[in-house]
């Protein structure tokens, strides 16, 4: 995909280049990584049995991430007179997984062009050509020396694995050190720096390798000659190409992206598990070759314009239900009926996978909460930036600060304050609320010793408290925290209830500020049921981490005098699990092999019962 960043010009001026210029460049790239290109014929005898040919073909994609038809270039106004920086790229990245996305943009200070290497953060993974040197001439006429397309070809090179021949030089013993010297591949011979222009001589040589007559191979892509003495790849430098595609970058080979299939209309309805009434405004997700995102409409209808054949997971929820997973592998196509999907209400519950429209706002110049799925940092060899959100629950996404990637300051909380809020929730219904959630919280380095908070609030409309003030000195910074938090306790609970995350750094200090929040749920214990006693104060239990997502754990306190069983139940009253315990124990039970949902557990001693619910969340 090329994303062509402009700042409002017509399409064909400037920075807002044309599709033929695009679609120039496309067949540089398709030449020369196919060994098609007429200069080949220019490679020296000396170089033709280490002569490679890649056979790496590229196609403008033909659907976007959405499984929307698009022609492979995304334009883009960077909103006025401005230059190209990578903090442009979170927001405008295609998923690299399926997509080499090329910026084509106006770059300041000369630079033709730049590009990520393999195991680059996956938000700004690509390939930046300045817009002068991209495509060739007649399309592109505003170099002479870099009018052919080659600038690209050198950039994808290093996207695809590749150093610069001159990358390790050839001082000293280097030069007769392959695994070192130049580009550390051994049929390319090693050059002592990079070489410019278009009129060296055929057996140059600025290295003092053995044997000596091992001449410059200037005329490879991946150094830094004029576009016209550019025309070879060596069979290493292949193979290390060809070694990228299959390993780390092997499933942009399984990519949809480019395939032409017909598009066709896919219908079905979200309706509430007890009513069986449509649910408005609910979403639906299908996640498989591409991912369709959807909204139903006013009675819970939902269509999609534009679906693809494939095999999908189906997720359906709402804020005020329980996020379900309708099918784990759905195979799809225009002769499939429409699915109708029931979901769960009275929850309030959000695993991020799907948007229920939480909200941020904030003044820090850059940290700012996101949706996504996280990029790990590392600061002292410790983590900052969590690499993985909560594991056991739906998808692989969180609430997340800062999510650039790259070193830890990168993209922390800078200068400033970032707040996220949930959307408002009714707990006037509810007997006894409690509110859980995931939190991740870095608060290091920097000048001084670090003093900055994530400070976790609650709001029923007409006042705030704290449930959480997590600082530097916290024990389980750095790390998912299960919290589970009694409403009652900390404020009188409303139909206009509101959770909010806010963390800031502090000015000045340059602390590294990170933090992150994942599996939120609201859920009510269950009232004692009528005409069964209350368990006494001898004897109780409780339950945690709640979700769960594989492993459950039961903390007993039974009486010396009593003993206890305990039994597990589904929704419909099905029991799937009794024991017996006696007196204080902490039983573990393995709860992975439950689908994702509402199960109840109860405790019947000879005083009386207590029952307690805990949710599921594995896929």
């Amino acid at each position: 995909v090329v994303h062509v960043m402009h700042n409002g010009e017509a399409i064909g001026t400037g920075p807002n280049i044309s599709e033929a210029q695009i679609l120039s460049q496309i067949e540089v790239l398709n030449q020369d990584y196919m060994g098609l290109n007429t200069d080949i014929s220019s490679v020296p005898s000396h170089f033709s049995n280490v002569l490679g040919n890649p056979q790496i073909e590229f196609c403008l994609a033909q659907f976007d991430p959405e499984g929307n038809p698009t022609n492979g270039i995304n334009r883009v106004s960077m909103g006025g007179s401005g230059f190209w920086t990578d903090s442009r790229k979170p927001g405008t990245i295609w998923n690299r997984s399926n997509y080499l996305n090329m910026w084509v943009a106006p770059i300041q200070g000369g630079t033709l062009g730049y590009a990520t290497f393999p195991g680059s953060s996956a938000n700004s993974d690509g390939v930046v050509i300045d817009y002068r040197y991209f495509g060739k001439k007649p399309h592109n006429s505003h170099n002479s020396k870099f009018d052919l397309g080659r600038t690209a070809t050198h950039e994808v090179g290093h996207w695809l694995g590749l150093e610069h021949t001159f990358q390790g030089g050839c001082s000293g013993t280097n030069a007769n050190n392959c695994s070192t010297a130049g580009d550390r591949i051994c049929d390319t011979p090693p050059t002592s720096s990079a070489n410019y222009g278009c009129s060296l001589t055929i057996n140059r040589n600025t290295c003092t390798e053995t044997p000596v007559d091992q001449f410059d191979m200037w005329m490879n892509y991946m150094d830094y000659m004029d576009d016209a003495c550019l025309f070879m790849f060596t069979k290493g430098q292949v193979d290390v190409m060809l070694g990228v595609l299959s390993t780390s970058r092997a499933s942009i080979l399984s990519s949809p992206a480019c395939e032409a299939v017909n598009l066709f209309s896919y219908s079905g309805k979200v309706v509430d598990a007890k009513t069986n009434e449509g649910v408005p405004n609910a979403r639906v997700l299908f996640q498989g070759v591409v991912a369709h995102e959807i909204t139903t409409d006013g009675i819970g209808n939902f269509t999609s314009m534009n679906f693809r054949e494939g095999t999908y997971s189906i997720y359906a929820g709402k804020w005020g239900y329980m996020t379900t997973e309708f099918s784990a592998s759905a195979f799809i196509d225009e002769t499939t009926g429409g699915y109708t999907i029931p979901i769960e209400p009275g929850y309030y519950y959000d695993d991020f996978i799907m948007d229920f429209g939480w909200t941020v706002s904030g003044n820090a110049t850059t940290g700012m909460w996101e949706r996504g799925i996280p990029i790990g940092t590392v600061y002292n060899g410790l983590p900052c930036n969590p690499g993985a959100d909560m594991p056991g629950d739906f998808g692989s996404a969180c609430y997340i600060t800062g999510n650039g990637g790259g070193s830890a300051g990168n993209d922390d909380v800078d200068d400033g304050e970032v707040i996220l809020y949930s959307p408002l929730f009714d707990l006037t219904t509810y007997n006894e609320p409690y509110i859980s959630y995931f939190r991740w919280f870095c608060n290091d380095g920097g000048q001084g010793n670090p003093d900055d908070e994530l400070i976790i609030t609650l709001s029923n409309g007409t006042e705030i408290v704290d449930l959480e003030v997590i600082d530097a000195n916290a024990p389980d910074n750095q790390q998912w925290v299960f919290k589970n938090i009694r409403v009652k306790e900390f404020i009188t609970p409303s139909a206009t209830m509101q959770f909010i995350a806010k963390t800031s750094d502090l000015p000045g200090t340059g602390h590294l500020v990170e933090a992150a929040l994942d599996v939120f749920s609201v859920i009510d214990s269950l009232p004692n049921p009528v005409g069964i006693p209350t368990i006494p104060e001898q004897a109780e239990f409780s339950i945690y981490p709640n979700p769960a997502s594989s492993l459950l754990y039961l903390d007993v306190r039974v009486a010396d005098e009593l003993s206890g069983q305990i039994f597990i139940t589904d929704l419909s009253g099905k029991q799937l699990h009794h024991l017996t315990v006696e007196k204080n124990e902490v039983i573990q039970l393995d709860v992975s092999k439950y689908s994702a949902g509402v199960y109840f557990v109860k405790l019947l001693t000879r005083s009386g019962t207590k029952t307690k619910k805990f949710i599921t969340l594995q896929q």
